[in-house]
């Protein structure tokens, strides 16, 4: 047993975050975006991305992702990245972000 011998064990995910996003694929770009620019960033925890669903209906995208922030606001180790899509209007959420608000998508 790896504990054998260890009267108690912590572990502290107070720095790390978990990131909702909008589909997988935006789950799997993130991930790998934040693997290749950590060594950039000055931060002691880890960003965990959580895709909110396949992103085409209901039970994914943007709105999915707002649930889960407004249902999570008052935990600060969550937050939400969404597109901007030309429509999506920042929030009084500290928690939601809107990539590149009011800029073309690609």
């Amino acid at each position: 047993m790896l504990t054998a011998g260890i009267p108690t064990l912590s572990i502290n995910f107070e720095n790390d975050k978990q990131v909702f996003v909008e589909s997988d694929r935006d789950q799997k770009i993130y991930s790998k975006l934040f693997i290749k620019v950590r060594n950039y960033i000055k931060t002691d925890g880890a960003l965990s991305f959580i895709s909110s669903g396949n992103g085409k209906n209901e039970t994914g995208g943007h709105g999915q992702v707002r649930k889960f922030i407004g249902s999570l606001s008052h935990n600060r180790q969550v937050a939400g990245l969404i597109d901007w899509d030309k429509e999506h209007r920042p929030e009084i959420n500290n928690n939601l972000h809107i990539l590149c608000y009011g800029k073309r998508k690609g």
